[in-house]
């Protein structure tokens, strides 16, 4: 089972619905001259003309809706079609992703796929999409806004250090001696309630981590009254730390984060 294939067939007489549209539009200047004209044999033949025509659409959209629903969408995305052929989109375009169906992550976004709704969830967003090609596509429309809307790195910075300040705090630590502290939990205190993990969950926070750390190492960011600079923190399983993504595609996953004063 192939969506494109489908489309192919629909497009085919789509095309042919538009003709003959086209051909109806002739027909009825030519009637309305037959009328003026008081030439009612050619009146007469060019209504039944018109007939035919009509006759004609109505046979291209008895065979569209027989078309569209003889296509079991839900088996389509249950039985791998559809999440397959997504992964073949999602590599011909280059759109990094990760997972297996029905979950996905193409960074930053969560895909999930829903055979019962017959739609896909764009992080929270529901998308009523049964073709593969066209959801890649809605993926990487929103990866390149996200990538080409303003991100103030120094104002993310400040927040993200003054989480991490908090979490130095809460566990006791001595912050002159800038600890690590794990990501996961700083993030857990930029968005504390449910409602705004929500909003900006661990991927929009990953998201902003990667270009911000792009932004340090092109340009140094001092952050605070004290200057100080984030560094990444030791390596740790992948499944304790965050996955980032780089502007180049560079994967990498971090577990902590730590803010010293340079000497």
């Amino acid at each position: 089972m192939d969506y494109e294939v489908l489309l192919k067939s629909m497009q085919e007489l789509i095309k042919k619905t538009k003709d003959l549209q086209d051909s109806q539009k002739k027909s009825l200047t030519t009637i309305g001259k037959d009328a003026e004209n008081g030439d009612l044999k050619a009146l007469a033949k060019d209504l039944g003309s018109y007939a035919d025509k009509l006759n004609s659409l109505t046979e291209i959209n008895a065979s569209l809706q027989k078309m569209v629903s003889e296509f079991d969408g839900e088996a389509y995305m249950t039985e791998g079609g559809y999440s397959d052929q997504m992964l073949e989109y999602c590599k011909k375009e280059n759109v990094d992703v990760i997972g297996q169906a029905p979950n996905f992550e193409m960074f930053p976004f969560k895909v999930k796929v829903v055979p019962a709704e017959q739609a896909v969830y764009l992080n929270n967003k529901k998308v009523n999409c049964l073709r593969p090609k066209k959801m890649v596509a809605l993926v990487r429309e929103s990866q390149d806004k996200l990538s080409k809307a303003n991100f103030n790195a120094e104002a993310f910075g400040k927040e993200l250090m003054a989480a991490y300040d908090l979490l130095v705090i809460k566990k006791k630590k001595d912050p002159e001696k800038g600890p690590d502290m794990p990501l996961k939990e700083i993030h857990s205190l930029m968005a504390p309630m449910s409602r705004l993990k929500k909003i900006y969950d661990l991927n929009s926070f990953a998201y902003d981590l990667s270009r911000f750390m792009e932004e340090d190492a092109k340009n140094p960011i001092y952050l605070g009254d004290d200057h100080r600079r984030m560094q990444p923190g030791p390596s740790r399983e992948a499944k304790y730390c965050i996955r980032l993504l780089d502007s180049k595609g560079k994967e990498s996953y971090q577990y902590s984060i730590r803010f010293y004063k340079e000497d």
